[in-house]
């Protein structure tokens, strides 16, 4: 909500269509430590004069530490946690996500791509190219982003083609892993008043894990046409499509007290592990058997197509946002711990309406409606072997509208308040099958058809819908303390609509509500070479959504499942400051420094006790958590309440130290060390003693020679210089610790290659 609380800067709510937002830069100027302008509030402002929670990542920030994936943004980002989790990329900003790992479960941080929500996170790690910067909005955006928002938003946001110019430029990356990179981009002029630019990139790497997973095989490209119709009237248009193949993501596979290694589920050593253990098998008898390195691929398209059109009218700004997007996978995983299939197909329709109105008005505004429409069919096949397949066939459909406003009253020169309204109605519907079969049945051969595996009776049955309304507000304010000082303080709300998961009884969750509170200031001294920012916030939910693997109810008996619970209440406050001194007019360095404290105020849940499947008493398997548990009537209670949110280290730091060095005919050497901090954290929700995370950093550094002109240039690089092994997420079986196997995702190892530009 940082976006939708704050209150606005004297700058106009949209920019004229003739402007372009100037690129993000991460260096210096003579003149002190350069703008950053971004959009992340629907219109260009200097990101030092936006009363909001934002970081912006340049375009040259991201190729010199070779960020091509959305995970690899934890680098740069103290507050942001981002995995790629079975193809999945996973945030979490502040202590807030969801693991929405299938089509009916939601993510509670919105991906936006040039202001187009995506609404399948398996969709996203394409689009890291020819990038003009990243904006990460962090804590709730309920205003002006609305659905799947709660936890803040990531922007990317594409190079707009230049108008009347012809350039580009042809890049190179080569790197250990045998990694191959190949991009470029070539803007052609369409007349003095229009442009057209096509960018392409692809990626091949080996992969990360003994067993070839967690490589990276990727072709990406974008077509965008942008044109100046009328000083009045402009329009732009993208299409771009992604494909991504390879082995997929991996694993560190291992039993209870071992130390994860890069293994692999295909790895023989790591299969070796597993033949003697002592596993109690709760549905087919049998064994642990090696899994084929040739079953684990993936093969992931998109594609889509969008427009931004702006009209000035009398009335104000007119902007329209039309998008189409299509998902197709077709995956044999194994990144959850055991083989995972994952087929299906999703579209979804969005339009997007603004009306801003000019900026020298002592009352301006905002309005605003939204639509969206998403179809999903699908099919997934858990084969966890020690428990058998369970397969889920089912398709989920949802529709929703909004209607916002924004009013900005400049009550003086320096004093403006803001208030925000959003009204929003969702409907959301599955209907689908789930059954059981004996383990094993996947390693014929990769690929999966509907009802293989659900029998003529299934386990579960489910055909229903639900509507969800909310209305949100805000209310801001922001004071000119300075010429460069800015101080904001925010409240508002945030909403994020309920929905269903695959039980045969209790099979829905409720919406999850925010009320944010933000005290904020911006500052710059001393001609600019010193940049001092903070904030503290606080926020409070209610009926918090958290997705996690699970026993869920069947027909014919407790199953595995992935359950979306509702934390009763939580609370989380912190602080966040940032400080970048030009110490020289050639060396600037930086830190950031996150603290947040996050609990779990109210947050219990069910669990079936599975100890008289395998003919024992009850109780006898204790539940599958390190929180709280009491046994009656055949069902545990977990008691997780004034328990730390997982993925919610406490303190984050990150620290930097950028030296130009200029060279005859304006050539230039540029040397920057980039370092991370971690706290410890809780990497799953069972708050069992495996999946905590210790503390850990990371640190990068680069140098880069930039020709004359800067035709062309050329970077060395090595990232992640400790090169140990930090998990992204653990997941334990769902009868853990009956079968005593751990899995966990693991942050990439160190990494080092050199790149090349050459722009024309």
């Amino acid at each position: 909500m940082p976006a939708a609380l704050s209150a606005a800067s004297a700058q106009t709510l949209v920019p004229p269509p003739e402007s372009t937002p100037a690129s993000p830069t991460d260096g210096a100027t003579t003149d002190g430590i350069q703008d950053i302008v971004v959009t992340a509030q629907r219109r260009s402002e200097n990101l030092q004069r936006a009363a909001i929670s934002v970081s912006a990542v340049s375009s040259d920030q991201l190729t010199r530490q070779s960020i091509t994936t959305a995970s690899a943004l934890t680098a740069v980002v103290p507050a942001l946690q981002a995995s790629d989790q079975g193809g999945y990329s996973v945030f979490y900003i502040r202590g807030v996500g969801s693991l929405a790992l299938n089509p009916f479960t939601e993510p509670a941080v919105a991906f936006n791509l040039n202001g187009v929500y995506i609404a399948r996170p398996n969709g996203v790690n394409g689009q890291f190219f020819d990038v003009e910067r990243v904006e990460v909005l962090k804590g709730p955006q309920g205003t002006l982003y609305g659905r799947n928002a709660t936890g803040g938003a990531v922007n990317l946001l594409s190079r707009k083609p230049d108008l009347g110019e012809f350039n580009g430029y042809l890049g190179t990356q080569y790197g250990n892993y045998d990694t191959l990179v190949l991009n470029g981009a070539l803007n052609l002029p369409m007349g003095p008043d229009g442009g057209l630019r096509l960018a392409f990139q692809t990626e091949d790497r080996d992969g990360y894990y003994r067993d070839g997973t967690d490589d990276a095989k990727t072709r990406s490209f974008r077509l965008s046409m942008r044109s100046q119709l009328t000083p009045d009237l402009s329009v732009n248009i993208v299409g771009d499509y992604s494909k991504a193949g390879g082995r997929g993501p991996g694993v560190a596979l291992l039993p209870l007290g071992t130390t994860p290694v890069r293994g692999g589920l295909g790895d023989p050593a790591v299969a070796a592990l597993f033949q003697n253990l002592p596993i109690n098998f709760l549905l087919f008898p049998g064994a642990a058997t090696p899994i084929p390195q040739r079953l684990a691929r993936i093969e992931n398209k998109t594609g889509g197509v969008m427009a931004e059109i702006t009209a000035v009218t009398p009335v104000g700004t007119l902007t329209l946002v039309p998008a189409y997007r299509e998902l197709s996978i077709d995956n044999f995983v194994t990144s959850t711990g055991y083989f995972l299939v994952d087929q299906g197909e999703q579209r979804q329709t969005s339009l997007e309406a603004r009306l801003a109105s000019d900026d020298d008005r002592t009352i301006r505004y905002l309005l605003g409606g939204y639509y969206f429409k998403e179809s999903s069919s699908f099919i997934t096949a858990p084969d966890a072997q020690f428990a058998g397949v369970i397969q889920t066939d089912a398709s989920v459909a949802t529709k929703t509208a909004a209607a916002f406003s924004q009013i900005i009253v400049a009550a003086s020169d320096r004093l403006r308040i803001t208030g925000g309204l959003r009204y929003t109605w969702e409907r959301k519907s599955l209907d689908g099958v789930n059954g059981s079969g004996p383990p094993a049945v996947l390693t014929s051969g990769p690929g999966l058809d509907p009802l293989v595996i659900v029998p003529a009776v299934p386990s579960i049955i489910i055909n229903t819908s639900r509507v969800f309304e909310a209305v949100n507000w805000k209310i801001g304010v922001e004071f000119d303390a300075g010429p460069s000082s800015l101080v904001y303080a925010n409240v508002g709300t945030g909403f994020k609509a309920g929905g269903f998961f695959f039980s045969q009884t209790r099979n829905s969750y409720e919406p999850e509500k925010v009320t944010s509170y933000v005290l904020g200031t911006k500052n710059r001294f001393f001609d600019r070479r010193l940049q001092l920012n903070a904030e503290i916030f606080l926020l409070k939910y209610r009926d918090q959504q958290l997705a996690h693997l699970a026993l869920v109810d069947s027909l014919t008996g407790p199953i595995s499942g992935f359950p979306t619970e509702n934390v009763g209440r939580s609370t989380i406050y912190g602080l966040e400051a940032e400080a970048q001194y030009l110490v020289t007019r050639s060396l600037l360095v930086g830190a950031q420094l996150n603290y947040v404290h996050s609990r779990y105020d109210s947050y219990s849940y069910l669990s079936p006790d599975i100890s008289p499947l395998l003919g024992l008493p009850p109780g006898a398997i204790p539940a599958n958590t390190g929180c709280r548990s009491t046994l009656a009537g055949g069902q545990y209670t977990i008691d997780c309440s004034g328990r730390r949110m997982f993925q919610s280290p406490t303190w984050t730091a990150n620290g930097f130290i950028r030296q130009t060095v200029d060279l005859a005919e304006g050539a230039s050497i540029v040397a920057e060390v980039r370092t991370r901090f971690e706290g410890s954290r809780w990497v799953s929700e069972s708050y069992l003693a495996e999946t905590r995370s210790g503390s850990n950093t990371r640190t990068d550094v680069s140098l880069t020679y930039n020709a004359p002109d800067k035709r062309w240039s050329a970077t060395a690089y090595v990232n992640n210089l400790e090169n140990k092994n930090v998990s992204g997420n653990v997941f334990l079986h769902a009868v853990y610790p009956a079968i005593p196997v751990i899995s966990t995702t693991l942050r990439p190892p160190r990494t080092y290659g050199i790149q090349a530009r050459y722009n024309f």
